[in-house]
């Protein structure tokens, strides 16, 4: 688990690690927009995984299923939804995690819209999936957006490539926030 500078600064850091130009990156969509315009700005060919209403506003597995790729470097999530606040359930998780096994992919979950009320359902990314990067602040759910305090969770590979970035973005957290966080 690494200190960052929010979620933003979570979702930044991982999207550093991990993505580079011609990289086949899948986002949800409409989504928060860096998890989609940070992968293209870095080079990568981005596909949208559209969100649906006549799923309750969650997208299709099937059509991941269809967007997925052999090159296919990264599937972007967030969970609980933004702009709409639906919440991917188990399953859903499950069935995108099988599907980005299945092309050894990394997932980034943003969860900073993680439910506070009828949580039994819900699951994290990391969860269910050994290459998920989930990332959080105590900005929404916690309804204290000044900290600047969020946090990556990754495996060591990409924690390792993360710690590399954020020595160039923020060097530490602060400690007051740290504490807050803690």
């Amino acid at each position: 688990v690494l200190q960052t500078n929010g979620a933003t600064g979570a979702n930044l850091l991982a999207l550093l690690a991990l993505v580079e130009p011609g990289d086949h990156v899948i986002a949800e969509y409409p989504t928060y927009q860096p998890l989609y315009e940070i992968p293209r700005t870095l080079g990568a060919d981005v596909e949208y995984w559209h969100i649906r209403r006549e799923h309750g506003w969650n997208p299709d597995v099937t059509e991941l299923e269809k967007l997925v790729r052999p090159d296919t470097k990264l599937i972007c999530i967030n969970n609980a939804s933004n702009p709409v606040g639906a919440v991917l359930d188990a399953k859903m998780l499950e069935q995108i995690a099988e599907i980005a096994d299945s092309v050894g992919a990394y997932v980034l979950c943003d969860e900073v819209y993680l439910p506070l009320e009828n949580t039994e359902g819900f699951k994290s990314m990391t969860d269910v999936y050994d290459r998920a990067i989930v990332t959080n602040s105590v900005s929404k759910t916690y309804s204290v957006p000044a900290a600047r305090c969020g946090w990556v969770i990754a495996d060591d590979e990409v924690s390792d490539a993360i710690r590399t970035y954020r020595d160039y973005t923020m060097i530490c957290g602060g400690v007051f926030n740290d504490a807050l966080a803690t």
